[in-house]
């Protein structure tokens, strides 16, 4: 029998049902993939009504149907409410499944149901991916301990900046420039990362897209209780991020430390909080590890969690442009300085100020553009009014629409 098998996960007995204590082997049926036992299980459980009640999940088609139904203890092969054949599986009363046939099409069971069956033959498609590429670079040691060294003689002799670090220190965007033989070594990885990522991304790669790189990159040195806030690199001379992790001092899989690399979902999609009520579920956590690089686009926001080890955490950033590509660009896509993040209420006076007079000017013609209220309810006025100067304002700060410009 062709069937298809769908893991459900820990079962969870209805209202109103106890556990399964009787278990009746299922023959001539395959095991549960993933499962520890091959041998399938139909569990009966009873309802305080002596009935039977089963709650099953089945995949057909790719399409995965809840069917929660009650029926009199027959053999498992029964027509269960009209939705097809289907057998219940358990695995040691733990985990749940069930087989399938997927020749077998489940018969609407009402008219919303009828809907739903037409709408099976649309067509999902995931736009605008985002390509991150990873690289555990083998013999590092050598290469990690000599670039360390440089970090930390270049953090003696420099206070450093602060950008999105809090505490910590950062080096001036020049590492490019220094003249350790190690860092010339990382940048030939750099520039060889690249070009993979390039042959994998662009279909119909040429000479221009493999070369002329610029990366401009600086080190990280983070100790107990420092992080980097939630950031991007998006400027006109990133496409492209990266990080490379020269020392992860305490960092272990167990998350007992924390310091991880975390990219977080700004796709604005939105997500489920029945299965899962956290928000955040998709966001992607990167457990860093001596030698390992990412790459992954400018625009792509990311944070680093505080660091919690006692050891030195050290990372080099960096970002990378070439002439041969571009970015989108929109209006409203704008990045906003340090003056204009700290001292809004200046910066708007250059552009708000004219708006507003433009505003105030255009006033009367909305004014007149509609017949005023007959009647001398004061509601009637304000509405009339407030239409009048929402209309001069929201025109007023619309500039001439042009066409969305790349971003070189």
């Amino acid at each position: 029998m062709s069937a298809d098998i769908q893991r459900v996960g820990t079962f969870f007995p209805l209202p109103g049902m106890r556990f399964p204590s009787d278990l009746l082997a299922v023959p001539n049926y395959v095991g549960i993939v993933g499962a520890t036992t091959q041998v399938l299980h139909k569990a009966r459980l009873r309802t305080r009504h002596g009935r039977a009640q089963w709650a099953l999940k089945a995949r057909e088609d790719d399409e995965i149907y809840n069917l929660k139904s009650r029926a009199s203890d027959r053999p498992p092969s029964r027509k269960i409410e009209g939705h097809g054949t289907a057998i219940a599986a358990f695995v040691d009363c733990d985990q749940a499944a069930v087989m399938y046939p997927p020749s077998t099409r489940r018969l609407p069971m009402n008219r919303q149901d009828a809907v739903v069956d037409a709408a099976t033959g649309a067509e999902l498609a995931e736009l605008f991916p985002v390509p991150v590429l990873s690289y555990q670079w083998p013999d590092s040691a050598q290469l990690n301990a000599d670039l360390q060294k440089s970090i930390l003689e270049k953090m003696e002799r420099s206070p450093g900046v602060v950008k999105t670090n809090r505490g910590g220190w950062q080096s001036n965007t020049d590492l490019q420039t220094w003249a350790q033989p190690a860092v010339h070594a990382l940048l030939q990885r750099i520039q060889a990362m690249m070009r993979e990522l390039i042959r994998r991304t662009v279909p119909s790669v040429q000479d221009a897209h493999l070369r002329d790189w610029e990366v401009l990159g600086w080190a990280n040195v983070n100790q107990k209780g420092h992080f980097n806030r939630a950031h991007h690199h998006i400027g006109p001379r990133s496409h492209w991020s990266g990080i490379y992790y020269v020392q992860v001092g305490d960092l272990r899989p167990d998350a007992s430390v924390t310091g991880r690399t975390v990219f977080e979902d700004r796709s604005m999609v939105p997500k489920e909080i029945v299965n899962n009520p956290d928000p955040f579920e998709r966001q992607v956590t990167v457990m860093p590890k001596n030698g390992l690089m990412v790459i992954f686009p400018a625009s792509l926001y990311h944070s680093v969690e505080a660091y919690s080890g006692d050891g030195v955490r050290i990372t080099i950033a960096f970002n990378l442009w070439n002439p041969a590509f571009t970015v989108p660009f929109y209006p409203g896509m704008e990045s906003r300085s340090w003056m204009w993040t700290n001292f809004r209420g200046l910066m708007v006076i250059p552009t708000k100020g004219p708006e507003k007079v433009r505003a105030l000017a255009s006033l009367p013609h909305y004014l007149f553009a509609r017949r005023p209220p007959t009647s001398l309810r004061p509601a009637d006025w304000r509405q009339y009014l407030r239409t009048a100067v929402d209309h001069a304002f929201a025109n007023a700060s619309e500039k001439p629409r042009t066409k969305p410009t790349p971003r070189s």
